[in-house]
């Protein structure tokens, strides 16, 4: 009786976790918002999909001065349950943005960077 007790406040202590997969799968889709970019803030259309073999990738296109940027989003990896980080390319370069999905996924705060910057500049998103 005592080992089928532990085990049910056991079952009920232990937090739900999402697996990476179920993160990614909730993150699929598109978002409108804005980022840092040059000397001031441009919008920004950012999507999320996941492909036939279960990978997800992202494409971002931002409105500039002179048109639209269009860039890849790669190597999406799971950083906890809300929170990812990944790989910008464009034809300024490459570099790092980092992720943090509100509890429904519907909006997300960012921050981006490259090799010579940190971490640093904003970027969000608002589901569509």
């Amino acid at each position: 009786m005592k080992s089928v007790i532990f085990f049910i406040i056991l079952a009920f202590s232990i937090p739900a976790f999402s697996s990476d997969a179920d993160v990614l799968a909730k993150i699929a889709g598109t978002f409108e918002g804005n980022l840092f970019s040059g000397s001031d803030m441009d919008p920004v259309i950012t999507s999320f999909t996941i492909n036939e073999s279960g990978e997800i990738t992202g494409k971002y296109a931002m409105g500039e001065e002179e048109g639209l940027e269009v860039g890849t989003l790669n190597n999406i990896q799971v950083d906890s349950e809300f929170s990812v980080t990944m790989t910008w390319k464009d034809k300024y370069g490459k570099g790092t943005l980092r992720i943090l999905f509100s509890e429904d996924y519907r909006i997300f705060r960012g921050f981006w960077g490259d090799s010579k910057n940190p971490v640093i500049w904003p970027w969000d998103g608002i589901r569509k």
